[in-house]
């Protein structure tokens, strides 16, 4: 509505949202922090369309108004009263709003809302540290971005203790909150943010039980990559510490980027996604390590979308998809299912930016596969702790079951749907013995695909 009248949502905005905002009913100023968010937020975009500077659009009264409201909502008496969690999340959804439009503030109440958004990141309600990542990666984008090196310095080493802190909630909180951050802020110190999500990921006696930390730092290890981007090669180090590619003036300030992730640091994070594999902590709840591995999963995924298989080492690529093959024996039934696709995927990847190597990728990797379904996998909880054993084996009675769509080895070998498809059926055709085992089977099912499609994949 604000689009389509926005005189008369001015008038409402100052008359009627603005001062219900520290309104004592919870509901009401609930609602109205909301709505006043998404008002002003549209107010700024129109101005922006009208080319027009927004103390022009609104008049000085509103934009006073609004600048003492982004106070008063902070105020203890809201903040922490009855239903401080509502009012947590509809502050972060109005500081998200506001960032977004790009308001101008004041730095001492920027300061103030950004203090609020590091205590609403170690906050137990995960919707309530959701809102807080989503806002404070608006609220640093928007203005944080033309200052000076020291000051986004001294910015960063706010998050970065925290991500390895002795309080759970906070790990998992900033461990996502500095993945999302923005290039600018994430390059301005990449190899500590990089090493703090490593260690955040480690399996230690103290922080067994912490799944849920050691998930976020493999998205956000995976989300600091996408962000940055991979380097082609390892990038020039210079004395202070911070790597210098090139720069761009804006506003009288500076601002060094690096090239992306180098060569090492990639096949180090690589490493660290496949230790996630190997977390098989247990507690009341059950597999708790299921999450981690897969986080794992869907971190190696989204990094290799981003990088080139010439980057990684031969023996790392094989560790990958050795790791990402085994979940598809595993009890959690999600993992199982998943990890199919995923494996296929990899494969594909490595496929598709190696063809002349593509027959010999797909027979060696579903030889691994065959080789992680004959292997045994189970694990085992006792008092001195625990430990593992890799993969499970397909019971012969269970053979018949490799013929179908819903064997979870068949789909692992579907890198391209139609060839598959095309092989699958003159496989049947040819009446293999009913009481070949599982892996006589997919033996002669890998012998067959060979004969057939040859050089040609």
């Amino acid at each position: 509505m604000t689009f389509l009248d926005p005189e008369s949502m001015k008038l409402i905005l100052s008359t009627q949202i603005l001062p219900r905002c520290t309104n004592p009913e919870l509901y009401l100023r609930h609602r109205s922090i909301l709505a006043s968010g998404k008002v002003i937020s549209a107010l700024c975009q129109v101005a922006k369309d009208h080319q027009r500077r927004l103390p022009e659009e609104l008049g000085d009264a509103a934009m006073e108004s609004i600048t003492q409201t982004c106070i008063y909502i902070l105020e203890e008496r809201f903040w922490r009263s009855f239903g401080g969690d509502p009012m947590r999340i509809a502050v972060c959804h109005f500081i998200q709003d506001l960032s977004l439009g790009g308001f101008p503030l004041l730095d001492a109440v920027v300061d103030r809302w950004l203090k609020a958004l590091r205590e609403c990141l170690a906050s137990a309600d995960s919707n309530v540290q959701q809102s807080a990542i989503s806002a404070v990666t608006a609220l640093i984008g928007d203005y944080f971005r033309h200052q000076p090196v020291e000051k986004l310095t001294a910015l960063l080493n706010h998050f970065l203790p925290e991500v390895t802190s002795n309080n759970q909630q906070a790990r998992v909180g900033n461990a996502l909150a500095l993945g999302s951050m923005p290039r600018f802020l994430l390059t301005v110190s990449l190899p500590k943010v990089i090493q703090q999500l490593c260690t955040c990921a480690l399996i230690t006696d103290k922080t067994l039980q912490w799944a849920e930390s050691r998930k976020n730092a493999l998205t956000a290890l995976s989300l600091v990559c996408t962000t940055v981007g991979i380097a082609p090669s390892s990038p020039v180090k210079m004395t202070d510490g911070l790597i210098f590619i090139y720069f761009e003036i804006s506003l009288n300030f500076i601002y060094y980027y690096t090239g992306g992730v180098d060569q090492v640091t990639l096949a180090g994070i690589f490493r660290t996604f496949i230790d996630g594999f190997e977390d098989y902590t247990v507690d009341s709840r059950g597999d708790i390590g299921a999450i981690v591995r897969e986080s794992a999963m869907y971190s190696i995924q989204v990094l290799t979308n981003t990088s080139q298989p010439d980057l990684l080492e031969a023996d790392l690529i094989r560790s990958v998809l050795h790791a990402v093959a085994k979940q598809s024996t595993e009890q959690i039934r999600r993992n199982r299912l998943l990890a199919p696709n995923f494996f296929s995927s990899l494969v594909y990847w490595m496929v598709r930016n190696n063809p002349w190597k593509a027959y010999h990728s797909l027979m060696l990797s579903c030889l691994m596969l065959l080789q992680v379904v004959n292997s045994k996998h189970r694990t085992i909880r006792n008092q001195s702790g625990w430990e593992e054993e890799t993969g499970v084996e397909i019971p012969a009675s269970k053979s018949t079951v490799l013929r179908g769509h819903e064997s979870e080895v068949f789909i692992c070998l579907r890198l391209n749907p139609t060839t598959f498809r095309r092989v699958e059926l003159k496989f049947r055709a040819t009446k293999m013995s009913p009481h070949l085992t599982a892996t006589k089977e997919l033996e002669a099912f890998l012998k067959f695909a060979g004969q057939l499609v040859g050089d040609k994949y």
